[in-house]
């Protein structure tokens, strides 16, 4: 499983939501989280958290957002020498089948279908740990 002090970035135009995933990462023991409204925000702070020598480890993010969605900021990342690697946890309230693949085709390594749970972050976080460190 990833480390409790794991570096990660949540990503969601909605405070509130941003706010309800936190609380739920802090019940399974993680302490270090940075924010973005939306993806560009977030494609910022990953370069500068790398920049500064503290990368982010982990990127939380929600489909639908103003500026650069979710898919913009995963292919972005995807795109990327220095984040290709990055895992990345979709967020989507949408269950429709075509968009869930669409997000795993583009690099996604896992998803959600909110409301999200604590439980739900625990199960999907394990998965994405397994397939990066077998």
């Amino acid at each position: 499983m990833f480390p409790s002090t794991t570096r990660i970035l949540l990503v969601d135009d909605m405070s509130t939501e941003r706010r309800i995933s936190e609380l739920h990462l802090k019940q399974l023991g993680f302490t270090t989280f940075f924010e973005a409204p939306n993806g560009a925000v977030a494609y910022d702070s990953l370069c500068s958290q790398l920049e500064a020598g503290k990368p982010i480890e982990l990127v939380i993010c929600d489909w639908n957002m103003p500026v650069l969605d979710g898919l913009e900021l995963l292919r972005k990342i995807r795109a990327s020498a220095s984040f290709n690697g990055l895992p990345f946890l979709m967020l989507t309230g949408n269950e429709d089948a075509p968009q869930i693949i669409k997000a795993l085709k583009s690099g996604a390594n896992n998803y959600i279908v909110k409301p999200a749970t604590a439980e739900s972050f625990d199960k999907k976080l394990k998965e994405i740990w397994a397939k990066i460190h077998p």
